[in-house]
């Protein structure tokens, strides 16, 4: 029984990795470099984004990213499924975004050990992205809803939440082509 479960493994094998081809092959760009105002940064934030094709019109994506503040440095990661023909796509997703104190500030702050989280907020995402399949131009705007405790003291009091956070984001970036693009 085992090694009729291995043969059927092995026949179906190929056609899943030429649908995968098939669907990379229509999509070249699979990294790009972001640098996001508001978003899952709060503030600002730079980011790598790394894309995965499921099918000609699905993605999914993992992004990992970074906004060092004076007393804080702020770690946003999360995963977007994007949909869309072509350059216009809606994405959806969540992530959480993490702020560590940094020491960098000179007042009296009061602050936990350092390397200690401060705080951990989840958020989910949604929002539009435009971006073309051979790369270059990625504009991304989207609502974010912050879900968690934000401390004091390392970001803007307007940002010291408890609960739902609603907040927005504005990305701009560049994607670039896939090395095996003629």
């Amino acid at each position: 029984m085992v090694y009729v479960r291995i043969c059927w493994l092995l026949l179906l094998s190929p056609c899943c990795l030429c649908a995968q081809d098939k669907a990379l092959n229509q999509w070249h760009s699979r990294n790009a470099f972001l640098a996001e105002a508001g978003g899952r940064g709060l503030l600002y934030s730079l980011s790598f984004e790394r894309r995965l094709a499921l099918n000609e019109h699905l993605h999914l994506c993992g992004q990992l990213g970074a906004a060092p503040l004076v007393q804080a440095l702020v770690i946003p990661a999360g995963i977007t499924l994007t949909y869309g023909p072509r350059r216009h796509h809606l994405e959806g997703g969540a992530g959480r975004t993490t702020v560590l104190p940094s020491g960098l500030s000179s007042g009296p702050v009061i602050r936990p050990q350092l390397g200690q989280a401060v705080s951990a907020p989840f958020f989910g995402y949604l929002g539009y992205r435009y971006e073309a399949p051979e790369g270059g131009l990625v504009v991304r705007a989207g609502l974010y809803t912050f879900m968690g405790t934000i401390s004091a003291g390392y970001v803007p009091d307007r940002l010291t939440s408890s609960g739902l956070l609603p907040w927005a984001g504005v990305s701009v970036g560049y994607a670039l082509p896939h090395a095996g693009v003629q």
